[in-house]
């Protein structure tokens, strides 16, 4: 009688474990760098989903209006989610599927996040000209970041350029100028809102969705120990104001720069900041509630040691499904802090490696084309190199390839300029130059 009991018990627990609706498929795949930009997004789970959660999968566009709309249809054991618009070229996308979707035994899917990146029209080979009108784009003193998204949901590429002035200055700025007509590349700014104040720093902006409403949002680093927000008012007006219910969030020092990502897995955007000098940690705030924009720090883990980040990126480094973070130091030193088990947002130091002092530019991408997140590098004087370090899959990054440019390189940038189907390299130098390398 026992033995039978032990054996009912053991069937029942295989029965349970057998109806964890696990993710077996995703289209487009992990870390693909060519996704159609018309393409549908394709999970598949080993069992089926209650139609009523499949809305809960969110969709993510960095520069075509935040969270995605579209219709989600299921097809057997997969839930389609197809865009209302087509992603923008050669844009990245973040897919989160968090527990909230359940199968129909209401077992929650193990909380996933991951990102592809669209495909790029092989339109002009990779070369760069000017315009023949309006090239030259006045904005105020001190332009630091310049971003290309859709902010008017005009399915056109925007300009933001935040502007950190000059010594004396009490507040940096902002400027925005709009693609006037659709892709026409004339950039005109807005009779309202083209020109605001933000609270002074590093002018280290980044956009995000982070309210979920359908369109991007601006936050910004501050000297004063603070990030800003800036919600875009209406869906997609391009006009950005202060929100009502929280306009900064605390730090414990002076912002360097700042990430957003889905690093809980729950479906919306969340904060990670690291310090002016690569020194101390760096912070975590989550986005309290599904899209409320509104960030505080967690119960666990608000402070991570980083050995001093003065560069840092997101990405699934060890394809487990959810954000890690790639970090470099001033110590000859890169670090990946692991995402601790699926979509936590507790982080534990994974592992690290030698890349020679100084660093300045950085970027994460599948470049060697073999599904894993890599690492570009630009190595400033004397050096003058752009290196490639290939995520062997293993806890390992080892160096792939180095390629010369020109002097004192201090940006980078991933993306298939010539529309060939993989990653090139745009590096941006202090001498006056730009070097692409494919």
């Amino acid at each position: 009688m026992k033995n039978l009991l032990l054996c009912s018990i053991c069937l029942l627990t295989v029965t349970a474990q057998a109806q964890t609706p696990t993710i077996t498929g995703l289209l487009p795949t992990r870390n693909s760098v060519n996704a159609p930009r018309a393409t549908a997004v394709t999970i598949t789970t080993a069992q089926p989903i209650d139609p009523v959660t499949i809305t809960n999968v969110q969709v993510n566009s960095r520069v075509a209006g935040g969270k995605k709309a579209g219709t989600y249809t299921q097809s057997g054991n997969s839930i389609i989610f197809t865009p209302t618009t087509a992603f923008q070229p050669g844009e990245k996308v973040q897919v989160s599927v968090p527990n909230t979707v359940k199968s129909l035994t209401n077992v929650g899917v193990p909380a996933q996040v991951y990102e592809f990146i669209t495909a790029a029209p092989a339109l002009g080979g990779g070369a760069f000209s000017p315009p023949a009108t309006n090239a030259e784009l006045i904005v105020a003193n001190g332009p630091r970041t310049v971003l290309m998204a859709d902010i008017d949901g005009d399915t056109d590429l925007d300009l933001v350029s935040a502007n950190s002035g000059v010594q004396g200055d009490d507040v940096s700025t902002v400027n925005i100028y709009r693609n006037s007509g659709l892709n026409s590349g004339n950039f005109v700014a807005p009779t309202v809102g083209g020109r605001f104040d933000i609270d002074r720093g590093e002018s280290a902006i980044t956009l995000g969705d982070i309210d979920g409403d359908g369109d991007l949002d601006l936050v910004n680093a501050c000297n004063a120990g603070l990030v800003e927000v800036r919600r875009n008012d209406g869906v997609n007006s391009g006009n950005f104001t202060v929100p009502a219910n929280k306009t900064t969030i605390p730090l414990v020092q002076t912002p360097g720069a700042v990430r957003l990502g889905d690093l809980d897995g729950d479906g919306d955007l969340d904060m990670l900041v690291n310090y002016q000098g690569g020194v101390g940690t760096i912070s975590l705030r989550l986005n309290r509630g599904l899209n409320t924009g509104d960030f505080v720090a967690p119960a666990v883990g608000a402070e991570l040691s980083a050995g001093g980040f003065f560069r840092m990126e997101l990405g699934d480094i060890d394809s487990d499904g959810d954000l890690d973070i790639l970090g470099l130091s001033t110590t000859d030193v890169a670090y990946v802090l692991l995402n601790n088990g699926l979509n936590t947002a507790r982080f534990v130091s994974g592992f690290s490696f030698q890349i020679e002092y100084p660093v300045y530019g950085m970027g994460l991408g599948d470049v060697t084309g073999d599904g894993r997140i890599d690492l570009v590098v630009n190595r400033w004087s004397p050096a003058n190199v752009v290196e490639v370090w290939r995520n062997t899959g293993n806890r390992k990054f080892e160096l792939h390839s180095s390629v010369g440019v020109a002097v004192r390189p201090v940006e980078l940038a991933l993306g298939d300029v010539d529309g060939d189907g993989d990653l090139d390299v745009v590096v941006g130098n202090e001498d006056p130059a730009l070097a692409r390398r494919q």
